[in-house]
């Protein structure tokens, strides 16, 4: 359970008491308008029921305190939320959700850090996977979604466009052999018009369909001489 939790929980305890306290207090003043008892007995009971007003007067106080202080750590305030499958959550909330700057670690080792909406990986984030690889940059609602950096674990990397977790837009990757691409991706593989910048300065331009190269393309090596080549 959440300190939030608790604390909603020993409110409604204490309400529940000052509840009965009212209840007590509005019997008594019934018992006192109609009661034919001696003086004394009524005097006494007079002052009792005042005494316990004064005491209800005061937990009412410390109730709507209390209340305001709940509200105020619900509306934002930091937290560390557990969950059965071994998962946790340490950031903020807000209204009894994951809302802002936070970590959540998952029970096989991988970890998001960044920004949270609505529970959702939403705004900028760095998820690191359990292989060695890492994704900084955009999210929406717990997608990879606008610019970002995916560096993989044998250390090439894509920098770009990202839509609904995958490679989508403009972006360049970089081989671990020194070559770069840049141009179009559609759902994480090359699709549309792009540059190959090889290690020794030279490069090819052309059309790409399903990752491959199509179509004639155009090499131009370190001295400037071109080529075309058909694919």
């Amino acid at each position: 359970m959440s300190s939030i939790a608790g604390l909603r929980s020993a409110f409604s305890k204490v309400e529940e008491i000052n509840s009965i306290l009212i209840e007590l207090i509005n019997s008594l003043e019934k018992e006192i308008k109609t009661s034919s008892k001696k003086k004394d007995f009524l005097t006494n009971l007079q002052s009792l029921l005042t005494d316990l007003k004064k005491t209800s007067t005061k937990s009412k106080y410390i109730l709507e305190g209390m209340k305001k202080n709940i509200d105020n750590l619900e509306f934002s305030g930091n937290e560390i939320e557990e969950f059965p499958n071994g998962d946790k959550y340490e950031g903020e909330m807000k209204n009894n959700l994951r809302n802002g700057k936070g970590v959540y670690y998952f029970n096989n080792g991988e970890k998001y850090e960044g920004d949270f909406k609505d529970d959702f990986f939403s705004g900028k984030g760095t998820y690191h996977y359990n292989d060695g690889s890492m994704y900084e940059g955009d999210w929406k609602k717990d997608l990879k979604e606008g610019k970002g950096i995916f560096h993989f674990a044998d250390g090439e990397r894509y920098e770009g466009d990202f839509k609904n977790n995958m490679f989508d837009g403009k972006g360049v990757y970089y081989y671990n052999s020194g070559n770069r691409y840049e141009g179009d991706y559609k759902n994480d593989i090359r699709e549309g018009k792009g540059i190959i910048y090889y290690k020794n300065g030279s490069r090819r331009m052309g059309n790409f369909s399903e990752d491959k190269p199509v179509g004639n393309h155009t090499y131009m090596d370190i001295n400037g001489e071109v080529s075309i080549y058909h694919y």
